[in-house]
């Protein structure tokens, strides 16, 4: 679901970077994508948890 915005993002932060311009930016942007990534898997991970616990 999110691997073509991740992707482009991506891209687009290489392309930065093969420029030799804004390395800083286009690293903050691939850090940045993941975290989001990571927390929205968290995010989600508690709430499925909850939702367990609340049923039971």
């Amino acid at each position: 679901m999110f691997a073509p915005v991740f992707t482009a993002l991506h891209a687009w932060a290489a392309w930065l970077v093969g420029l030799g311009l804004l390395d800083q930016v286009a690293y903050a942007i691939l850090v940045g994508t993941w975290a989001a990534v990571v927390l929205s898997l968290i995010r989600r991970i508690r709430r499925s948890l909850r939702g367990n616990t609340d049923r039971r």
